[in-house]
């Protein structure tokens, strides 16, 4: 059966083409006596054209899309820009100088090389960066939580912090 399918199309499709270069009307090159009869050729476009047109437009709104995702990607890997940098920064930024501004209330103790911060001032500045970056906070799913423990790990980064981290270790036996 498969077969006998395979036939007939091959044999429409061969009817078809060779209709297109017969001569028509006596003619020798069949060109004058096609437009004189008005065409002669058959469209199979209008045919297959409402059954295709869908996967037409499938694919070509897949190439689109490949094509812009393409040239994301080779803007991000050319300029090394994602969308999350600018929220990191901002969080950085705000994580800095809460720790400056604990340092400089002198609110930091160091026990050892433990730094300790109250609770109450570490809970205000954590409300503080939620305020004052409220689009990174919502973009990263910062919690007030987390946000205390990472001022708590920027306070050594910071001048200040590192100063009073120095002076809190004891001091080297000179050999």
């Amino acid at each position: 059966m498969k077969r006998f399918a395979l036939t007939l199309a091959f044999v429409c499709f061969s009817t078809v083409a060779l209709a297109q270069f017969a001569p028509i009307g006596g003619s020798a090159t069949g060109a004058p006596a096609l437009a004189a009869q008005g065409g002669g050729i058959i469209d199979i476009g209008q045919a297959l054209g409402p059954f295709l047109a869908p996967y037409i437009n499938a694919v070509i709104g897949l190439l689109i899309s490949s094509l812009v995702s393409w040239v994301l990607v080779v803007l991000k890997n050319k300029f090394n820009v994602s969308i999350d940098q600018g929220h990191r920064d901002a969080l950085i930024t705000a994580l800095q100088n809460q720790a400056g501004s604990l340092i400089a209330d002198g609110v930091v103790k160091m026990q050892g090389v433990k730094v300790t911060i109250p609770d109450q001032n570490l809970a205000e500045s954590a409300n503080e960066i939620l305020a004052v970056i409220p689009d990174a906070a919502q973009h990263l799913g910062l919690t007030p939580a987390y946000l205390q423990k990472r001022i708590l790990d920027m306070v050594p980064q910071t001048a200040a912090g590192a100063a009073m981290v120095a002076a809190a270790q004891p001091a080297a036996p000179k050999a």
